[in-house]
């Protein structure tokens, strides 16, 4: 039977001390990287000691995310060898995610581990859909995503210590959980310019032809309009068109630098938001579907007590689930 488990992730995390765990990163894009920072974070505040491989550590702990959604899926069969064998008798933590479960079972990749196992939703719709699976013998717990555990950071402070307000941010995300249009292939450089140019330049000419297109989009002219709905004094004067988690795109540092100088934010990305709204940036977040209910349910579980954080009903997508791929 699913055991609903009221603690923190700190407390959890905490039981760990002083044992070798192994924290499986997972992968993905810039703001994927913040989720992972913010459970190291919490890791070396536990006190624990992390190991290269699983088999070193006393205990697996896997990052948050998307990944273990039907959205994405990618980290199923990674998170589905820590099921079974010697890793299945090792205790599992997974951090605060999103998931959905219509392209497979996730309660049947779990129901055969000998180690305890510990699962944390980070929005009130995954922690629904996980009690409604009913697991046996699986700890269910809510709390923030991952970021959020940078909120009083190093890394945080060095941002604010040096921001400022060069630009207003419009991040418009083109994947599976696009809002708008369909997925967009990646902008790829002309081929002689691969092997003749730096990649520094080869970036540059591909965010320029990425930026050219995003500011053409229906999703641009109608953001700039709810922009002066929300915050009224913003300078729209010099505005970027980019979707800065796209790490083949922006490096991190530059993803970093372009919330971090905007005056204000306008995002479908969570993580954009998460960071903007952590260095306190005027903030305007835009969920995808309410069936899905990501961004809608960690800006009710996280941001709505932040007063620069806003929320504006998606216009472009109805309520169905998003494409399962």
């Amino acid at each position: 039977m699913t055991t609903p488990n009221s603690r923190s992730i700190d407390s959890v995390l905490g039981e760990l001390n002083g044992q070798k765990v192994f924290f499986d990163k997972l992968h993905g894009n810039n703001g994927d990287r913040l989720i992972s920072m913010g459970g190291q974070v919490s890791l070396d505040k536990a006190g624990v000691k992390c190991v290269d491989r699983w088999q070193e550590g006393t205990a697996i702990v896997v990052t948050g995310g998307a990944g273990l959604s039907s959205v994405w899926g990618g980290a199923y069969a990674e998170v589905s060898e820590y099921c079974h064998g010697e890793a299945g008798k090792l205790p599992l933590v997974i951090l605060p995610s999103t998931m959905s479960f219509e392209s497979g079972d996730f309660a049947d990749s779990l129901r055969d581990r000998q180690g305890r196992t510990v699962v944390f939703a980070r929005e009130q719709y995954t922690y629904q859909r996980l009690l409604d699976c009913k697991f046996h013998n699986v700890e269910i717990g809510l709390d923030h995503d991952m970021a959020f555990a940078l909120s009083d950071s190093d890394f945080i402070n060095r941002l604010k210590a040096s921001a400022s307000q060069r630009h207003l941010l419009v991040v418009e995300r083109r994947d599976a959980e696009a809002l708008s249009g369909e997925p967009e292939k990646a902008v790829a450089a002309p081929g002689f310019l691969k092997k003749i140019v730096p990649i520094q330049f080869k970036r540059t000419y591909k965010l320029r032809k990425h930026e050219a297109e995003r500011k053409r989009s229906r999703f641009a002219k109608w953001v700039h309009q709810e922009i002066k709905n929300f915050f009224p004094t913003a300078d729209s004067t010099n505005s970027r068109y980019i979707d800065v988690s796209l790490a083949g795109l922006v490096s991190f540092q530059n993803f970093c630098d372009l919330v971090k100088n905007a005056s204000v934010v306008a995002t479908t990305r969570l993580h954009v938001a998460i960071l903007a709204a952590l260095l306190g940036k005027p903030t305007l977040v835009i969920p995808g579907s309410k069936a899905y209910g990501k961004i809608q349910g960690i800006y009710e579980q996280s941001l709505k007590d932040m007063e620069h954080v806003k929320i504006v009903e998606n216009p472009f997508q109805s309520e169905e689930q998003p494409k399962v791929i």
